[in-house]
């Protein structure tokens, strides 16, 4: 009788655990049908192609001052040649 308890406690631990790990699983992929369903708002297009070009030439040919290329907005020593690298 003494064991009833805790085996109802242990038993109220596994339900827990089992209901985060379906709750988590549940957002996990209502998520990525929300993410998914808002990438098909937008068109796919190449305007960002220029900006991984001069990134993998800088990166690869150490070409520091980027010479012969338009520099845009984006700073590429900070965020795309360790992000491509």
């Amino acid at each position: 009788m003494g064991d009833e308890p805790a085996r109802q406690a242990r038993r109220w631990v596994a339900v827990r655990r089992l209901l985060t790990v379906v709750a988590a699983a549940a957002l996990t992929v209502g998520l990525y049908f929300c993410y998914l369903l808002q990438s098909r708002t937008q068109s796919a297009n190449s305007d960002a192609v220029g900006q991984v070009l001069q990134a993998g030439t800088w990166s690869t040919t150490a070409n520091w001052l980027l010479s012969g290329w338009a520099v845009s907005d984006v700073s590429f020593y900070t965020f795309e040649v360790p992000w491509t690298a």
